[in-house]
């Protein structure tokens, strides 16, 4: 291969590699991890941990035994829990925080507008 033709494949690499991880970047993608409350000294009273397999676990409050667990799909700035076919939570996603919105099961365990960060942060 000549010297021009090297020189343009690892342009085109460096161009895709890019792309992919604009598009990440922008889709309101999350890092995997564990997810605690904002601003408390208890980081164990709520947590949600996301892994890189796209399953979640959820620990809505220290006292309650039942931690929903499932899958979760991102989408506009939003990430879905989905626990079973009657059971799910939303989040936003605002600066690389977890917003809680709603859940079918969460009754008054957390509030609308509570926040989580991720833990390594």
């Amino acid at each position: 291969m000549k010297t021009k033709d090297i020189i343009l494949m690892f342009v085109s690499i460096f161009l895709l590699f890019m792309l992919v991880f604009s598009i990440q970047f922008y889709s309101g993608g999350i890092k995997p991890g564990l997810y605690v409350l904002e601003n408390t000294d208890n980081e164990e009273l709520a947590w949600v941990l996301l892994n890189e397999d796209d399953t979640f676990v959820f620990n809505r409050h220290l006292s309650t035994s039942y931690r929903p667990s499932g899958t979760y799909v991102i989408k506009d700035n939003t990430l879905t829990l989905y626990a079973n076919e009657s059971e799910l939570y939303i989040f936003n996603i605002k600066n690389n925080k977890l917003i809680f919105e709603s859940g079918t099961t969460i009754k008054s365990l957390l509030e609308k507008g509570t926040t989580f960060i991720l833990k390594d942060e």
